[in-house]
């Protein structure tokens, strides 16, 4: 009985104390408008208590001992402020209200840099509605979203312009305004670019991988900046520029042509191919013997359905304090197509006729059935390194390479007619076959 009145009276003391501890109390106000802050950080470092101010602006510490605290009041806009505050007594309840006032300082300027992307939609809109001249422009975006895999290919993209096609029957040269070729003018990065061609001077766009482009500019007027020697219009390939920061792109594809599921793919060896002359290898006085002329490339080898291939990558980024950039870029594809093609070829002259009422009859010699298989091989690098001096001005540094090698095989059965004629039918009199290889580089 004792025991438990003893546990007792201390129980009602340890009551009695607590309901005497000192407390700490107030409101935090907003200096200039004396609104409340609400959730405002009050902070006692000293015993690690917090309060975050309720909807009026108040925070309340309570069971606190006799003592000198600090206390920290924080706002996010606003000065904070510590304050030391003394509680004397056990049951003694302070009171306080805090006035903040918000953080201001003075700017003598605000200056916003920026560096538009060259091959977004956004950039190509906004050059072609600033360009003083008329100005069609393609972005790398709008590239990246179509089945282009040229710099042909997305000409034929452009109003006003026609593409004439090479003997691969693919797109290759551009016809800006409905002017011929040889009027118009290809520039890489601004800079004209000579033409494989000794003859003309139009460049074949066919050999230019598309991925490698930031943006295409078709100029179709000529402006006192521009040399006047592009009349029907002006080609404009700007080649990818060093990013803001380090990026790495790859992309790799694979497929095959529909037309080889029907027949095969015939290729040969093109390394056998010379080069040279005998003439160039041996000298002029030489004479050349059988072996100077490798037959190998004659050779054809049937394959099902080959495989085409494209592949490309991109690594770039700046450096010291983003004035030098640096970019690789580099795309490889290999593409297999083919052709089936029937020709009847008729005599230049009619036949005879076999009556005085009866016109005379158109006659035909010969029957040419043709299979095409035709591998292309299309490698372009680029590689640039800019050093920016200042807003106006920088030295840049850039290196294109491209080539595009064809390989091409051409089965032909000939058939010569005129051998016997059966109601009208005019039978074969022979069947030849003709094999033909082609190497363009």
């Amino acid at each position: 009985m004792l025991r438990k009145f003893y546990f007792l009276l201390i129980l009602l003391a340890g009551q009695f104390s607590s309901s005497w501890a000192a407390e700490i109390k107030g409101s935090v106000y907003d200096r200039s408008t004396r609104e409340q802050l609400v959730s405002a950080y009050v902070t006692i470092k000293s015993i690690g208590k917090n309060f975050v101010t309720e909807l009026d602006g108040s925070f309340h510490f309570k069971d606190l001992e006799p003592g000198t605290y600090v206390v920290n009041i924080a706002y996010i806009g606003y000065n904070s402020i510590d304050t030391s505050i003394t509680v004397a007594s056990a049951k003694e309840v302070v009171k306080l209200n805090i006035y903040l006032s918000p953080e201001a300082k003075q700017l003598t300027s605000v200056q916003v840099k920026a560096k538009a992307y060259g091959g977004s939609d956004e950039y190509a809109l906004r050059a072609e509605q600033k360009s003083i001249s008329l100005v069609n422009i393609v972005s790398a975006k709008a590239i990246q979203i179509s089945p282009d895999i040229t710099v042909a290919n997305v000409m034929q993209r452009i109003s006003g312009v026609t593409m004439d096609k090479g003997n691969s029957g693919e797109a290759r040269y551009a016809v800006i305004r409905g002017m011929e070729k040889k009027y118009n003018v290809t520039l890489v990065n601004g800079i004209k670019i000579p033409s494989p061609n000794d003859k003309e001077r139009y460049v074949p766009l066919d050999i230019f991988p598309a991925e490698l482009l930031e943006r295409l500019e078709v100029i179709k007027t000529l402006m006192p900046s521009m040399e006047g020697d592009a009349t029907g219009g002006t080609i404009n390939m700007v080649m990818k520029n060093a990013p803001n920061k380090l990026t790495l792109e790859a992309s790799i594809g694979a497929g095959y042509s529909d037309i080889f599921q029907n027949r095969d793919f015939l290729k040969f060896d093109a390394g056998s191919v010379s080069l040279k002359s005998p003439a160039e290898i041996s000298g002029p006085n030489i004479n050349a013997s059988p072996s100077d002329f490798p037959y190998k490339n004659l050779l054809t080898t049937p394959s099902h359905s080959p495989a085409n291939s494209t592949a490309s990558i991109t690594i770039g980024n700046r450096y010291l304090k983003k004035k030098l950039g640096v970019i690789l870029a580099g795309s490889f594809q290999n593409l297999n197509r083919g052709t089936n093609s029937e020709l009847l070829k008729q005599n230049a002259t009619l036949g005879n006729s076999t009556g005085p009422d009866i016109p005379n009859t158109q006659s035909f010699s010969d029957i040419l059935v043709r299979q095409y298989s035709t591998r292309n091989e299309r490698t372009g690098v680029e590689a640039k390194a800019d050093y920016e001096i200042n807003d106006n001005n920088s030295i840049d540094l850039f290196v294109t390479y491209a080539q595009l090698n064809e390989y091409r095989v051409r089965s032909t059965i000939d058939s010569t007619l005129g051998g016997y004629s059966i109601h009208n039918y005019i039978g074969s009199f022979s069947l030849t076959d003709e094999l033909q290889t082609r190497q363009v580089r």
